[in-house]
């Protein structure tokens, strides 16, 4: 799942730029990390309800909080040699988009990604990986 203001990284809620809830749908829940704001409280209810969860109150910890692993940032890197490597935005497009999905497991992309036009699918992976370096 990938919208304009939030995405999953795995089973981490992104809205923005900030880790907001996480899904465990092994047990049936979102836990959210706090109060959020009108718009970031829709995205969690949303996803909420897309994924059938329960919305439970989770502060994050700060010993939970951990930064991106140097797997996910490498990725990030390689993923952006598409702009070097190929020469169409549609090839740039496709290395990027296939470099994540082998380098971040759970990645999740919007099931109408192939109906977007090739400049709001480069807008979006390249707003993802300014956020992933």
């Amino acid at each position: 799942m990938s919208k304009a203001n939030y995405h999953l990284v795995g089973y981490k809620l992104i809205s923005y730029r900030t880790h907001v809830a996480t899904l465990v749908p092994s047990e049936g829940i979102i836990k959210v990390h706090g109060r959020w704001s009108k718009t970031t409280s829709q995205h969690i209810n949303k996803v909420a309800r897309e994924w059938g969860l329960k919305n439970v109150d989770a502060p994050m910890e700060e010993k939970e909080f951990k930064p991106l692993s140097d797997q996910v940032r490498a990725t990030a890197l390689i993923a952006t040699l598409g702009d070097v490597l190929c020469e169409t935005q549609e090839d740039k497009n496709t290395w990027k988009k296939r470099m994540l999905s082998a380098g971040i497991p759970g990645i999740d992309f919007p099931s109408n990604w192939d109906q977007l036009s090739e400049d709001e699918k480069a807008r979006r992976l390249d707003g993802a990986l300014a956020e992933l370096k």
